[in-house]
């Protein structure tokens, strides 16, 4: 939760805040911090692309809270794309997040996602070089 935008210095030099716990900042910076340097720099595509995958797993979401939940994204025989959770989803839990390969929406008013959903996956590209 904080986090924060605003200027700093004659040259209003942009400058952003982002939360202590090493998800919730990668999270903000993923949604907010991102775009930002994305439009500053030309590109058009300012997010990150959307799946629709097939939830492997049934997990309670909060109440009247957006969630983006770390998931590792598959594809089954046939082809269909699929998303499992990367276990705990707490701010403070590294070892999910670095397994992860998209960060599952679920919408504020979705309270319980069960297997077989559809759910919308923004996906993390990572090339290694």
């Amino acid at each position: 939760m904080p986090q924060g935008f605003g200027t700093v210095g004659p040259d209003a030099t942009p400058i952003f805040t982002l939360p202590g716990n090493p998800v919730s900042a990668f999270v903000s910076f993923e949604m907010f911090v991102r775009p930002v340097i994305r439009k500053l720099a030309g590109h058009q595509g300012l997010f990150r692309r959307s799946e629709t995958a097939v939830a492997l797993d049934s997990w309670s979401a909060p109440p009247g809270k957006l969630q983006l939940a770390r998931g590792e994204l598959g594809r089954t025989e046939d082809g269909r794309r699929v998303v499992r959770l990367t276990g705990q989803q707490g701010s403070h839990v590294l070892g999910g997040l670095a397994r992860a390969g998209a960060l599952v929406v679920v919408p504020e008013q979705v309270t319980r996602v069960e297997a077989g959903d559809e759910v919308r996956c923004l996906v993390l590209d990572r090339r290694r070089r």
